[in-house]
Parts: structure tokens; sequence; C-alpha cells
């Protein structure tokens, strides 16, 4: 009845029914009965917990108003192993005004006892303490608190008050009451120990000390080792480790004012941004674990706990990025993060771009100057107040209309930022869908794009420091065009790389007839042409990167550098000539290629494009390196097609022996060649006969292939959203 199946139900009307009638109902008399049943079931199991619950809740609600102190007292005592609500229900308590107390061995119970307008934190809730431990130094402190550190070591027993108890009362606060430092505590905790089990002995045996006095007399010989006093973030650290959440004070705090200025979110006020529709943000947190993961692709991904005042999250960043911010992320240090977020059922999910020490950038904050705008009427008079250079940050903050957002434009190198909006980055267009950018200033120019609502065109120009902001501007412009070129999805940045690619298509073809036309005339012009465009094209890509340094580490970059190389040195490096069709694999892996191709919903082919791609390169390096080894005594287009008839027919192992090689070198090049090429045959056969899946990161453990129905991530099981073309 409960669960509503109506096979169920009919099977237990005919039971009903005819029970009811073998005992004297009549028959219409017990189906009306079990109508009236089965009305019931069908609002009565809710109907029920609904007034159950209304009635609960109002209680609770009644209690909350009227007793507050009681009522929070009471609920985290119920919750005392969970330090999540626990968390919660101090915020609570700190809203309403209730002070929350410091664990304490002199004023703390078992429970969280209440007091007037205040709740005493309860030693039970602190990790590595335990119940038995409370009751025992409660019972041991009676009537008659303790009256110092030795007082305490010598009426507690060490064998229900261990080591551990008094590492953990000491890391969370519970004993600073007499006076000591937590420092000097934890390196003498072995003589607070020692002292304990001495006055057990002496109390068990009943002895006194040669002068006829208890041992208690001599507490105060209890003398702590000198030692250097935790730092700030250390002792915090510490009180996290036991408390599980910053009790006394929070990392955080001291950076107060800096976080105003940085203009940095809480957690409570980002997550109620992400729910209204915020997709990226920038958080203030001190790391308080960090776990290393790996992918099912054999990746280290990085699962980190952030706290700040106003709670607790979590956030997960990829191989990349915990190669990179692996040091900054250690437990107990105070970092600022820009994040991507999305909101899901089972709650926010943040995934970190950029990792800033704080400390680093309070530091620079605190010089910083930032003049609010709201249009281009003060531009003249910014100007005449920056002309000479100093080392602080100025930023212009402009302020758009009908308070739609603000736009910020750091002059020093600094950052610029677009708030309260989930679009794309101006400056950095496909480089960021973010609502925000921390990539470095790229020129008033290009940020005055993304404010053009708040007319700040001419701050754009006019603005400029004697160190030649404006050069830089027109650097910044450079750059942030050919960004947008190489790199965005207007109309005009598609048409740019479609032109690239067949210029591309041009020069490998130039590559492939070098063996045959390499003794014409022209052949040297058309050479440096080609270095002329390489070279060209390298440089635009570079000033299109964000970061020049990672683009010239990729082997992208390498194969261009070769090329161009041997483009300049034709005669030197002539027999070198022919890996310049590398730069075919290079533009196999060009993100611009396989826009083009993703825009036609041809995505599932790129796979089977990167092996034939991959095959080709591999003929055609393989037919140069034999044209230029083995037939360049008979150099011409005729040798040529021979060096290429040999590869196919080896590579497909297929070779009819009218072609080979001579001697052991040829022998091996063909044994070589047969492998390498067999191999690249099978994964070629592999991406164009193995069942179509979709690219598609699972935002938890980063596998990046699924089927194309997949709900669920089939390494980690995280629910997928797997957008579809809308068919």
């Amino acid at each position: 009845m409960g669960k509503k199946i109506r096979a169920e139900m009919d099977k237990q009307r005919e039971r009903f029914v005819s029970g009811a009638v073998e005992r004297g109902v009549a028959k219409p008399q017990a189906d009306f009965i079990f109508d009236l049943l089965a009305k019931f079931a069908d609002y009565g199991f809710n109907k029920s917990h609904a007034a159950a619950y209304a009635v609960v809740s109002y209680q609770t609600a009644y209690l909350k108003a009227h007793y507050p102190v009681e009522f929070l007292a009471a609920s985290m005592t119920l919750d005392m192993g969970n330090t999540d609500k626990l968390a919660d229900f101090r915020q609570d308590a700190l809203r309403l005004g209730i002070e929350v107390v410091a664990p304490s061995v002199i004023s703390s119970f078992r429970p969280f006892e209440v007091g007037e307008n205040r709740i005493y934190y309860s030693m039970a809730a602190l990790k590595g303490v335990g119940d038995a431990a409370v009751e025992h130094i409660v019972a041991m402190r009676g009537e008659k608190p303790f009256k110092s550190l030795a007082d305490f070591c010598e009426r507690v027993d060490p064998k229900i008050v261990g080591k551990r108890v008094f590492e953990s009362l000491i890391m969370a606060g519970a004993l600073d009451c007499f006076g000591h430092d937590r420092a000097a505590m934890m390196a003498g905790v072995e003589r607070m120990m020692g002292l304990a089990s001495l006055a057990q002995q002496n109390a068990v045996s009943g002895q006194a000390d040669i002068f006829g006095a208890s041992l208690g007399a001599q507490s105060q010989a209890l003398n702590l080792p000198v030692t250097e006093p935790w730092l700030a973030a250390d002792r915090l650290h510490r009180e996290f480790q036991v408390v599980g959440f910053y009790l006394s004070a929070h990392p955080l705090d001291e950076y107060k004012a800096a976080l105003q200025k940085m203009r940095v979110q809480n957690w409570a006020e980002f997550s109620a941004a992400v729910k209204r529709g915020a997709t990226a943000g920038r958080l203030a947190g001190t790391v308080t674990t960090k776990q290393e993961r790996k992918t099912r692709t054999g990746n280290k991904m990085g699962v980190v706990q952030f706290s700040d005042t106003s709670g607790q999250y979590e956030a997960v960043l990829f191989s990349e990025g915990l190669a990179q911010y692996r040091d900054m992320l250690e437990p107990g240090r105070s970092v600022v993060i820009t994040v991507a977020a999305e909101d899901r059922p089972e709650g926010v999910n943040l995934r970190i771009q950029t990792v800033q020490s704080l400390e680093d950038e309070a530091s620079r904050i605190q010089k910083a100057l930032r003049i609010f705008v709201r249009n281009d009427a003060p531009a003249s008079i910014i100007q005449s107040q920056l002309t000479q250079r100093g080392e602080s940050q100025v930023s212009i903050i402009v302020i758009k209309e009908e308070a739609q957002g603000e736009v910020e434009i750091a002059l020093q190198g600094a950052t610029a930022s677009r708030r309260k909006s989930p679009r794309r980055c101006a400056p950095c267009q496909a480089w960021s869908k973010w609502s925000w950018c921390d990539r470095p200033f790229r020129g008033l120019v290009a940020i005055r794009r993304a404010a053009s609502a708040a007319q700040v065109t001419a701050i754009a120009m006019k603005t400029k420091d004697s160190d030649g902001l404006q050069d830089r501007s027109t650097m910044a412009w450079l750059r942030d065009t050919l960004r947008k070129l190489y790199h965005g999805r207007t109309p005009a940045a598609f048409r740019f790389q479609l032109v690239a690619v067949i210029i591309d298509l041009a020069i490998i073809a130039f590559f492939i007839a070098t063996p045959v036309i390499q003794q014409s005339a022209s052949f040297l012009w058309l050479d440096y042409a080609v270095a002329a465009l390489v070279a060209a094209d390298l440089v635009a890509r570079l000033l299109a990167s964000n970061d020049m340094l990672r683009l010239m580490k990729q082997p992208t970059s390498w194969v261009d550098i070769f090329i161009l190389l041997t483009l300049l040195m034709p005669t030197a490096l002539a027999n070198l000539g022919f890996l310049r069709i590398l730069r075919l694999w290079s533009l196999s892996r060009s993100g611009s290629l396989w826009r083009h191709f993703e825009m036609q919903g041809l995505r599932p082919w790129r796979e089977a494009s990167h092996a034939v791609i991959n095959l080709l390169t591999f003929l055609f390096v393989i037919t140069g390196f034999v044209y230029t080894f083995f037939f360049r005594s008979g150099a011409g287009l005729e040798s040529y097609i021979d060096a290429l008839y040999f590869t196919v027919a080896t590579v497909t192992t297929t070779g009819f022996g009218d072609i080979v090689l001579p001697g052991m070198a040829g022998k091996l090049t063909a044994i070589v060649t047969m492998i390498i090429g067999i191999s690249l045959f099978v994964r070629l056969a592999q991406a164009i006969f193995r069942p179509a899946k979709v690219f598609f990161p699972c935002p938890q453990c980063g596998l990046q292939r699924h089927e194309p129905d997949a709900v669920h991530c089939k390494a980690c099981g995280h629910l997928l959203n797997i957008p579809d073309s809308g068919d």
C-alpha cells in the first residue's frame, strides 16, 4: 500500500475481500472498506508525515527564536561528530551574537554547555580526545578547578588521558588557560606525561616525598623546554587538525582589508552567485587538505580542500595545473585562486584555473591605487597625474551604467577584470570563457572594448607614463589582434585561419616537391620566401600566446624552428631537408585547423584524421630519407617516384623486389619502415572501425572519451552533461 503498486493492490483486494466474506462481512461492504484503505494510501502517508514535520519545524523554530543559546548547544551536541555541521552552527551563533568559547579543561564538559549568551565548546568534539578522557578530566576537576598545568598533570590518569589526548588538547588550545605557549607544551609533552605517571604511581603506593608532603606541593617544579613559538598560520593549522575548522581565528582574518581591495568573494557569496548563473570567480582560502589521485588515463589530478571565513569548499585541478601549483597548495598555505564553477545537483563543482600566494598578493595590493570613474571625462586629469614612474600598481575601475558591473584596467602589468558577466573575456576572446581575466595586462585598447558601455575611449589612448605605456599599448594591441585572429571565432578570424591553413598546405606541397625542383634557378627564391612565411607565422603565434616560454617548449615549435633552419641554410642542411615534411604533422596539431571541422560536426573524425596524417607524414619522411641517402645520384622526378614506390611497397609489405636498397643500411631501413608502417596502419584501422565516441572531459577524473549516450563516467561514475547537436 505504501509503495502504491497497482498489481499488488489488486491481489491484496482479492485476499482482503475473500477473507472478509468468509468472516461474515458482505462483499459490497468489504469492497467499500478496501476502497477507503486504497484511497487513504494515495495521500495518507505523505499527509501524516507532512503534518508531523510541520509540528517539528514549528517546535524547532520556536526554540531557536526564544532559546537560541540552548537550541544551538543541543544541536551541536547532537552533531558532535560532524565538523561541517559544527562549523555551520558556529557561524549561526556568531550571526546571532552568541559567543562560542574555545575548549578548555577548566570550563568545558562532554556536551556543549550554555552560559550567559555563550556556548562552551565540548572537549569530546575534539579529534583524538574521546568521551572517556573528557569524563575523567571533568571528574578530576570536580568542584576544585585546576590551579596550574602541573596540577592538571598530577590529577589526571595517564592511562586514560594519554599522550595523544595531551597533544590534541594542546593543539586545540584547551590548555592555554594555564598561560603556557602551545609550542613549549608540545615540546614538553613527555615531561607532562612523566609527571602524571609519577603522581599516579605515588598515589597508588601511598608514598609522599622525603619532607612528608604530597607531590602536589611541588607542582611548580614542571619546567617546559624553551622553544620558538609557532607562527600564527602553523598554530591555526594545528588547531584545525583537531577541531575540524578554524575556531579561535582564521588565517584569512589578517588579510581582510587586502581581500576587500582585491574584490575577492568568500565561499558563501560565490556559491550563491553560482546558483544564480555565475560560471567563474576569484576566491581566497587556506589549504586544509590536498590529495593526489590517478585518473583512468594515468594522469594525476589533485583534490584540494579550502577554508575561508564563511565555510569550507573543495576544488579539483588536473595534471598540468597540479604540476604548476603543487608547491603552493600545501596544507596551511593561504592562496587566491581563480576557478571555473558549475552548479550540479550534488553541489557546486569547482575547477582551479590559477593559484597565487595570498601573502604576495596582499603585499602587492597594499601599495595599490584605484581610481573609480563613470565615463571618460576625467581622462585628461588622470593623464596629467600619471607623468612619473613609480613602484605602485595603478588601476582604473570603470563603473558601468545601471550597476551592470565594473571593468578594472590595471596599468602596471596587473590584471583586468569584468565582473557580474558570464561572457567571454574581451581581450582573450576564445582563450577564456570566464567573467574575469587574470592574464597579464594587454593594453588599454583591448580592455576598452570590454567596457564599451562605460565609454572609456579617452582613457585607452591618453593615459601613459614616462616608461612608455603608449608603446606597450601598441604592442598590446598587436598581441590582442593576433590572439583574435589565431584563436578567435569571429568571421574575420575564421577567414584568417582558413587562409593560414591554405598557405600551410602550399608550403607542405613545396616541401614534397623540393627534391624535384631544387635544381631549378628559382628554387632559392622560393626557399627563402617560404622561410619568411614560416618565421612570420612562428613569431605571430608567439605574440598571440599567453605564455611564450610554454609554447616554445612544445614539440610543434621545435619542428618549426628546425624547418626554419633548413630553409635558411639549404646547402649546409641539405641532407636533412626531407624532415621539412614534419610541418604536416605540426599542422595537424593546430587548433585552427580542426575548429572549422568541428563547426561542421566532424569532431568524431578527428582521431581518424590524425591517424591518416601521421601515416602520410611517415610515408613522405621515409621517402625523403630514401631519396636523399640512396637515390641522390640519380636525382630527379623518376628517382623520387622510385623512393616513394619503395616506401609504400615496404610499408604495406607487398614489395615485389624490383626496387631494393643496397647494403646493411638498406635492409635496416626496410625493417624499420615495415615495423613503424604496420603500427600506423593498425592505429588507422582502430580509429576508423572503433565505435565512435565523443570528447568530453569528465570534471571529476578527466577521462575524455565517452559513449555518445553516456550518462555517467565509466571511470569514476560522475554524472556527465554531454552536450549534443540539438537533434
